[in-house]
């Protein structure tokens, strides 16, 4: 056991032993929690405000003209791209059309529910910075979007595979 008093323990927080935390340390960390809150929020926000007609029309609240398609890899090459139908699949869950969403994109609600979790998380990053605290770490804040990454991988593959073998 070393006695040396500038050697913490794993187990003592940066609240418990007193150590102060670097304000350039919590002037990016709120600004990078914020920029996700903001964009999670957002998001949200604007699937319950926007509205999807028919297959592909999108529109946004005050417009009466639709969005122009902007998946690269339709225009490009003629096939879907991993999230494809996203935007129609989040206006539908927000409407409670859940059927209809599963249609655009079926790993549309394992999203949907990554982004819709991210306002909370950060909120409480958030909140835990500006008390001082060091925010917290876990390994599911790295490993929740590799798994959005691989759903989205896996259900592309199938969908691409499934519209190649009919």
């Amino acid at each position: 056991m070393s006695t040396d008093p500038t050697i913490q323990s794993a187990s003592v927080s940066a609240e418990e032993s007193g150590f102060e935390l670097n304000p350039d340390y919590v002037r990016s960390e709120l600004t990078l929690h914020w920029l996700f809150l903001l964009m999670a929020a957002i998001i949200i926000l604007l699937s319950f405000l926007m509205r999807s007609e028919g297959e592909k029309s999108v529109f946004l609240p005050g417009f009466a003209s639709a969005m122009p398609e902007t998946c690269s890899a339709q225009r490009l090459f003629g096939i879907d791209c991993p999230g494809c139908g996203m935007t129609r699949a989040f206006i539908s869950i927000s409407s409670a059309q859940f059927s209809r969403a599963w249609n655009f994109n079926p790993a549309s609600f394992i999203v949907y529910f990554f982004v819709a979790v991210q306002i909370p998380w950060h909120t409480f990053q958030i909140w835990r910075l500006t008390a001082r605290r060091q925010p917290l770490v876990t390994a599911w804040a790295y490993m929740a979007p590799i798994g959005v990454v691989v759903i989205l991988t896996i259900n592309w593959i199938w969908k691409i595979s499934t519209e190649l073998g009919s």
